[in-house]
């Protein structure tokens, strides 16, 4: 808003002028305290946003369920899809040499020719491990029948 500072011009007034400055004084100073408290208010309203936001990946931390590891190298299974490949081929060879480096230590994978794989040691090389362990060998599985159960007739006492 501008105001008419020369006295002498047609239709200036002092008084007028005075009022209406003090009038957009009023007016900023009432819009800069506005802005004032809706930057606080924003303010306020974000920090209990983030609060929220934090409570509530807590809850839904605790209510996914603990991933799954990477499941262990097992040596048997390696040496079977090691069977599927082609003798002397770049991926044989590349397979062959990490399995030396995984279980060279506990067994000698050149020996073993044409092996039972099932006949080997069942290692397992867990993960992120660096040394292999024993599992469980030569696990036989019940080849007898089962037996069936019949039911009995039970006499009706009166």
């Amino acid at each position: 808003m501008s105001f008419v500072k020369i006295p002498n011009l047609c239709g200036a007034n002092s008084t007028v002028d005075a009022l209406l400055a003090e009038a957009e004084k009023t007016i900023n100073t009432h819009l800069d305290k506005m802005e004032k408290a809706a930057e606080e208010e924003v303010d306020e309203m974000l920090g209990d946003i983030k609060e929220q936001g934090k409570l509530l990946g807590k809850s839904l931390k605790a209510m996914l369920p603990e991933l799954p590891s990477i499941p262990g190298i097992s040596l048997q299974a390696e040496l079977k899809a090691l069977e599927g490949l082609v003798e002397g081929s770049a991926q044989y060879i590349e397979k062959l040499a990490a399995l030396k480096g995984q279980f060279g230590s506990l067994i000698d994978l050149d020996a073993i020719g044409d092996a039972d794989i099932c006949t080997l040691a069942n290692l397992t090389l867990p993960s992120g491990g660096t040394s292999p362990i024993k599992q469980a060998f030569d696990t036989k599985l019940s080849l007898a029948k089962e037996i069936v159960d019949t039911a009995t007739d039970v006499p009706k006492f009166t």
